[in-house]
């Protein structure tokens, strides 16, 4: 036996009208009250829902409470329902603001289900603001658009981007560039410890958490950099550790040639701590200065060298030695000295146990004078 559904179809006169629940009705189909019903429906022109004027092909109207376009699923039948609201005018907070959430009856109301976070958009007359929610209820706003400006962190950016810090938060003002390797780069704003004042820091950290953080530099608000140290103390401070390539002063294309400065290192004594050096094909020894600390807090010393060897030294008496590493002499050459003249000093502070000539050896003074072999040329 086969079973026909019943269909009723209901024709009216092009100008006729169906109420249900009112008295009478200007509009084709008016129904007043609870509807249910099963099936598909079709409506070829607006469809109002407070309204008995609807001004789009579906419009809701209600109070400044009430306004709300809600989407929802079951989801797995417990507590992981979906909630997708829509809502005009807000309670508490606006008249004119409008917004859409997930699990949000909106954004003055709060969450439907309170046992886990939240999102939202708030639509205003000039701002834009970008909302989560934790399962704790913690409100914050993490982005806001205002008057053409964007905040992270603030809901009043005073600059085209403003990034805002929350005080004892260091890395709230975190910009992270990240791949698929083990660590990021980061770039941040606020107190560094150490130099007790705000600066900008360039770290890594390991990627995707805020764990073993790597300073690299840091530009205080003082006016120092730092590289390698976060606590400079000069304009510009490079921190390398022992035996270490700190900067290139400059280079040729040839080589490459390069002028490096580099460390050393402090220990043991009468070592050398730093050094100017040029570095040809990476060969350190073509011409060098090194700078040597002395046997305690002071006693440092310079040396001068060529392919590989020390060639001069100003030690810490201020006597300079050739060709010696223990210079005696405030000039000491060991080897052969030569020039094409030589300034003699003859002044009389110059001589030791100055005494006049008695008139008695006159004669005698005279004889060797005259026995000297002179010339003149």
């Amino acid at each position: 036996m086969r079973t026909r559904a019943k269909v009723i179809v209901m024709f009216a006169a092009a100008a006729a009208a169906l109420a249900v629940g009112v008295v009478a009705s200007a509009q084709n189909l008016n129904v007043a009250g609870n509807t249910t019903g099963q099936g598909n429906a079709y409506f070829l022109g607006n469809v109002g829902i407070g309204t008995t004027a609807p001004g789009a092909k579906l419009e809701v109207k209600g109070g400044h409470g009430d306004t709300v376009l809600r989407l929802y699923s079951l989801g797995d039948g417990g507590a992981n329902s979906a909630y997708l609201n829509f809502w005009a005018s807000e309670p508490g907070w606006t008249y004119t603001g409008v917004g859409i959430g997930n699990n949000m009856i909106n954004g003055y109301y709060g969450r439907i289900q309170t046992t886990r976070g939240a999102s939202y958009i708030r639509l205003l007359d000039n701002q834009i603001y970008f909302n989560t929610v934790t399962g704790t209820g913690a409100d914050v706003t993490g982005l806001a658009i205002s008057s053409g400006r964007v905040g992270i962190g603030t809901t009043s950016p005073a600059s085209k981007l403003d990034v805002s810090v929350v005080s004892g938060d260091p890395d709230i003002t975190n910009l992270r560039t990240s791949y698929s390797g083990s660590r990021d780069g980061v770039i941040s704003y606020g107190w560094i410890s150490g130099s007790n004042v705000d600066g900008w820091r360039i770290s890594q950290m390991d990627h995707g958490t805020t764990t073993n953080r790597g300073d690299l530099v840091a530009i205080l608000s003082t006016g120092n950099v730092g590289i390698g140290t976060m606590t400079p103390g000069a304009k510009l401070a490079v921190n390398t550790g022992d035996n270490s390539l700190a900067a290139i002063l400059a280079t040729n294309d040839e080589g490459p040639g390069e002028l490096r400065v580099r460390s050393y290192t402090t220990q043991p004594v009468n070592v050398a701590s730093f050094g100017i050096v040029h570095s040809f094909y990476g060969d350190e020894n073509n011409g060098f200065l090194r700078f040597y600390r002395g046997s305690g807090t002071a006693g440092g010393f310079l040396t001068f060298g060529t392919s590989g060897a020390e060639r001069l030294r100003l030690d810490s008496s201020g006597n300079v030695g050739i060709g010696t590493s223990a210079p005696a002499y405030t000039l000491h050459v060991n080897g052969t000295a030569a020039g094409t003249s030589w300034t003699n000093l003859s002044s009389r502070e110059f001589k030791d146990d100055v005494r006049k000539v008695p008139p008695a050896r006159h004669g005698e003074m005279l004889a060797r004078l005259m026995a000297l072999d002179l010339a003149t040329y």
